[in-house]
């Protein structure tokens, strides 16, 4: 079957054009700063748990109107949850790797809101902390 691309797009006589933020709400629209939160949890201290935890936000348009992937969510949660046990997790909590400078960083960045994790609005230093510890961990 031959299709042609090339001439103008002609919608139905009902059609109704709406806007983004219309679309939004169609869609189900952006998910509250509340919407966004995470309560610590242990296995939130493994990529497989971070990764877990991210998938029911990953795609959607959260409240600081961007959209994160799942990888992305799940470095923040992991980086968040090893800041929280970092400083006020108790002393027999195993982590992932030898946290060193990053975390330390990390720590001193985010640990003031590190439980409940609140997912987005971050800056590029705390963008730079979910990074790297990403990466570094096994």
């Amino acid at each position: 079957m031959n299709r042609c691309y090339s001439e103008a797009l002609v919608m139905p006589s009902n059609y109704a054009g709406i806007d983004r933020n219309e679309m939004m709400d169609v869609e189900g629209g952006k998910l509250s700063y509340a919407e966004c939160t995470l309560n610590f949890a242990p296995a939130y201290l493994t990529k497989a748990g971070a990764l877990a935890a991210a998938e029911g936000f990953a795609g959607k348009v959260l409240w600081d109107d961007k959209v994160y992937t799942k990888e992305r969510l799940a470095a923040e949660i992991f980086t968040h949850a090893l800041a929280y046990a970092v400083c006020y997790g108790p002393a027999n909590v195993k982590l992932p790797f030898n946290i060193g400078n990053i975390i330390s960083l990390a720590s001193y960045v985010i640990a003031d809101h590190a439980n409940p994790i609140n997912l987005g609005g971050d800056n590029f230093v705390e963008e730079s902390c979910f990074y790297a510890c990403w990466v570094y961990a096994k």
